[in-house]
């Protein structure tokens, strides 16, 4: 009769165990999943980090696009006297504002019931000639 109950106990004692085993093992699968998306997102962000130019970059192909007055790709320069003629060109270009018109956006969030409404007048920088 004791070793039935020594069996009996063993038996519970072992399905703890491997209860137990499965919710560790559950858990470290958990934690994996996260960390290879973590990782993921992290070598998504440094590539995207790499790639965007830098404000200086994208402040001398704007000037050096308007001077040339296309849209096809420039070869950005790093000559400094490049960057002070395109700065002289744009400066010189005669350059009126134009109204692109009057704009009325409506965003509904279902979650809170609230609407968000904005209105605005958007303008826009051009040559006097275009």
């Amino acid at each position: 009769m004791a070793d039935q109950a020594e069996q009996t106990s063993d038996v519970d004692n072992s399905n703890k165990e491997s209860a137990g085993g499965s919710k560790k093992s559950g858990l470290m699968t958990l934690i994996k999943a996260v960390a290879f998306v973590s990782v993921i997102v992290l070598l998504q962000i440094a590539a995207a980090s790499v790639l965007v130019p830098s404000a200086e970059e994208t402040t001398q192909i704007a000037n050096q696009l308007a001077a040339t007055g296309t849209s096809d790709d420039v070869e950005v320069d790093e000559n400094p006297d490049a960057k002070d003629s395109a700065a002289a060109t744009l400066a010189s270009l005669d350059m009126s504002e134009v109204s692109l018109g009057a704009f009325h956006v409506v965003t509904y969030d279902p979650d809170t019931g609230a609407s968000l409404n904005v209105e605005f007048d958007l303008f826009a920088t051009v040559q006097a000639n275009e």
